[in-house]
């Protein structure tokens, strides 16, 4: 088999869209744009959704223009003419929020109105559209469009703060060095993977504080020893706590430290008799007095 053709058969750098999408748009990129935006207001495997940003009291979809391209290989001049051509169709509503402490684009997809678009231009027969105007947005097949493999945006994946009285995490996150950054995403991926989905605000902000203040590594060595004894983040800053007023600030301090720790001493049967005289001699005294 040619080499080109093996690429074909195996590679999983791929997506789908319908043409339904490009039709309703009356152009391509914007219809590309439109599929992968669907993808992302699709719920997960689990049923829950894979939004984390809420911005009035809603879920929106928070991306750079330039993170388009990792996904879907539109530059951010095609995103900005893209996009303009699904907010006139009433497809998408956008809003500039800051996000990663910087303005982004939020955008919210109007599912009615797309199901509208689509349903006009269906004949019947066709497959994918409910007959009482809503649009099929689940899992199950990956039908509207889908990604081969799970692809994860380029921005932290947290909830926004709905309390304005709160402390706002953007802010927090804005005034760390990208690193460190990093490392929060790093951080807050393994909690959602394996203790739950939707990070708390107070959880997400304790996150983002010890990163800060220790090594991401060593952040996420805690979680990982807190997942492994069936615990819950509390457990994570105990552990922490203890290794900075150990004054183990990274993971090599903390394996020095552990380098440095005596093995436990067996006690000679010397020492055993020595105690035992002590204890006898102690009754005798408490008898004399």
């Amino acid at each position: 088999m040619h080499e080109l053709f093996r690429l074909e058969q195996f590679s999983r750098d791929s997506f789908r869209v319908r043409r339904t999408y490009i039709d309703i748009c009356g152009d391509l990129v914007a219809g590309i744009l439109l599929g992968q935006i669907v993808y992302w207001f699709m719920p997960n495997e689990h049923g829950k959704s894979k939004l984390r940003v809420r911005k009035d009291g809603e879920l929106w979809l928070a991306k750079g223009r330039n993170d388009w391209w990792d996904e879907i290989r539109i530059t951010a001049k095609q995103f900005d003419r893209a996009i303009k051509i699904l907010e006139d169709k009433g497809f998408v509503e956008t809003k500039k929020f800051k996000f990663n402490g910087a303005p982004t684009v939020h955008i919210k997809l109007n599912v009615e109105k797309v199901t509208e678009a689509v349903n006009s231009i269906l004949t019947v027969g066709e497959d994918g559209i409910l007959p009482k105007g809503k649009i099929q947005i689940t899992e199950t097949g990956k039908t509207l469009t889908e990604t081969t493999t799970e692809i994860t945006t380029n921005s932290l994946v947290v909830e926004e703060l709905e309390n304005e009285n709160d402390v706002d995490i953007f802010d927090l996150l804005e005034t760390m060095d990208e690193e460190k950054r990093n490392g929060v995403k790093q951080v807050s991926q393994f909690y959602q993977d394996k203790f739950e989905l939707s990070i708390p605000t107070k959880t997400m902000e304790s996150i983002i504080r010890w990163v800060d203040k220790l090594s991401p590594e060593l952040v996420l060595e805690a979680l990982k020893i807190t997942h492994k004894e069936g615990k819950k983040w509390n457990y994570t800053e105990g552990i922490l706590n203890n290794w900075l007023k150990d004054g183990i600030t990274s993971l090599t301090d903390l394996e020095k430290q552990k380098e440095k720790k005596p093995a436990p001493r067996r006690r000679r049967q010397a020492d055993v008799w020595d105690a035992f005289n002590r204890y006898i001699n102690s009754l005798g005294d408490e008898e004399d007095e």
